[in-house]
Order: structure tokens, then sequence, then C-alpha cells
């Protein structure tokens, strides 16, 4: 669920900066509207910075709540706030990236799809087909073999 959550958030963080917030008040007003792993990830941020840490290091809280799906994205935003870059390309371009490998995934998924389905339609679907249509034909095979 976390591997489609991210993106989002990525989408919405990119909205929030094009909006002219800060990385760290857009991870603060963001928290309530991501998947609450995400959310969690960037609140220890936003504690951590208020409590006096520097940016770039208390990223490394959103690497502890997610995991290493985050590390691009905490290393981008750590690059860019050492080096006095605009993030908002960067992260944008993370976003498409992780957009792009959530669509793939999807698609794999629904090419499965069939391959997961086949066995419940046979063990269902076969049985059934040969009560509604053989057995009534067996059944007047078998009176008629009766009555002759």
């Amino acid at each position: 669920m976390l591997d489609h959550a991210f993106p989002d958030a990525l989408e919405l963080f990119v909205v929030a900066l094009q909006a002219g917030l800060l990385p760290v008040q857009a991870m603060a007003e963001l928290q309530p509207m991501v998947h609450p792993m995400v959310g969690d990830g960037f609140a220890q941020v936003h504690r951590r910075v208020a409590q006096g840490d520097r940016f770039a290091d208390a990223l490394d809280a959103l690497v502890d709540a997610l995991g290493v799906r985050a590390l691009t994205f905490v290393g981008t935003l750590a690059m860019a706030e050492r080096t006095g870059l605009p993030a908002v390309p960067m992260i944008e371009r993370l976003a498409e990236d992780a957009r792009r490998h959530r669509r793939q995934r999807v698609d794999a998924d629904a090419r499965e799809l069939p391959v997961r389905l086949a066995f419940p339609l046979v063990l269902c679907t076969l049985p059934s087909f040969a009560l509604v249509a053989i057995a009534p034909l067996l059944v007047g095979a078998l009176s008629s073999l009766r009555a002759a």
C-alpha cells in the first residue's frame, strides 16, 4: 500500500513547494493528508526541525519511517538544502519516476490477473456447466434406456 501512497505524497509535496512553502512547512501541512506512514515520517522530520536539528539531518527520520523507498527523496532534499538549488524540478522528476514505476506495477498485476483467475474459473464454472448442460442429457438418456 505504501508503494502506491508514496508517489501521491511526492506529487502533493511538489504542489506545496510550487505554492511557496518551504520543505519543512510542506511536510507539516501535508502530514494529515497523506498515508499515515508517510505522514508519520513527515511529522517526525517537522518535530526534529522544531527541536533544533538541521533540516538535512532531520530527514533521516523519513528514511527510518519509510525505508529505502525514501532514500532518493531524502538525498535530493538534503542536496537542495546544502547547495541552495531549487528542489522543485528535482522532486518533480522523482514524482514522475515514482508515478511511472507505480503504473508499470499496476500493468504487471493486470497481466497476471487472467492467470490468477483461471484456476477458480475452471474449478467453479466447469462443474456447474457439467451439472446444468450434461446432467439433463444423461438423465434423459438413462430414462429412455429404462423405457425401452
